[in-house]
């Protein structure tokens, strides 16, 4: 008797869920529709930040191989090191 009363409980608690689940998430919905902030979103901001990076560390990366050419001499690039110009 106990497990029928048992199954019929989760029976019905699963349909009342199935049934809910449309409406709750309908209401989620509309409810994120408007943005909360009209100016830049989230997706935008991290793209600027990832950017600002990745532009401060080409920087880093060319003053690095500009003083690399400097201690070298300034040779161009198609002669091989060591070789007078």
């Amino acid at each position: 008797m106990k497990t029928k009363l048992a199954s019929a409980l989760a029976a019905l608690a699963l349909t009342v869920g199935l049934g809910l689940s449309p409406a709750l998430h309908a209401q989620e919905a509309s409810g994120s529709a408007a943005p909360q902030n009209p100016g830049m979103s989230d997706h935008d901001r991290m793209m600027g930040n990832e950017v600002r990076g990745m532009t401060k560390m080409m920087d880093e990366c060319s003053r690095m191989m500009q003083s690399m050419n400097d201690r070298r001499g300034a040779t161009s690039p198609d002669q091989p090191q060591g070789t007078p110009p």
